[in-house]
């Protein structure tokens, strides 16, 4: 894969609010459209309420958003450099101490793809746990360093459950 191509990317994402808790941008790459889309939530800790990201991309094939896009094509440096630029520019309108990134169709490797960008965002978040099994796949999370480990815990314990969107 072309790093240069990745980090070079001058795709440029519009971000549009769809609803109360998820934010989509659509984008095109070699005539093929994709979507990349954060979703906030939040978590109770102890009567602190902690917010966290869900961030993932599709492509968009006849209007349905299809999540089976793997490394393997021509576009996927240009598709990367789309979604990792433009989710490190809109995550700084969140005030979150986690991102996950979660696969539930071609968990392997769509967790390559994940497990990659997520080490793109270790230096907003800390601590990066590359694969938490959830009950339809996988997540990998990043999560802030200063919460501290009791917090942390709490905070796994809690995504462990989670079942993903498809």
């Amino acid at each position: 894969m072309l790093l240069n191509e990745i980090f070079n990317s001058t795709v440029e994402l519009t971000w549009k609010q769809i609803s109360a808790n998820r934010t989509i941008a659509n984008f095109d790459v070699d005539e093929k459209s994709y979507r990349c889309f954060i979703e906030a939530g939040t978590y109770n800790f102890n009567n602190k309420m902690l917010t966290f990201l869900n961030v993932g991309f599709s492509r968009i094939k006849e209007g349905k958003e299809i999540f089976d896009l793997t490394l393997d094509n021509s576009n996927a440096p240009k598709v990367l450099g789309a979604v990792i630029n433009g989710v490190s520019k809109k995550i700084k309108e969140y005030d979150a101490v986690a991102l996950m990134l979660g696969a539930t169709d071609n968990v392997n490797k769509r967790m390559v793809i994940y497990k990659w960008i997520a080490h793109k965002f270790t230096m907003r978040f800390g601590t990066l746990i590359e694969s938490i099994k959830v009950p339809n796949g996988e997540i990998s999370l990043l999560i802030d360093t200063k919460l501290g480990n009791e917090m942390i815990n709490s905070f796994i314990d809690h995504v462990k459950k989670i079942e993903l969107s498809k």
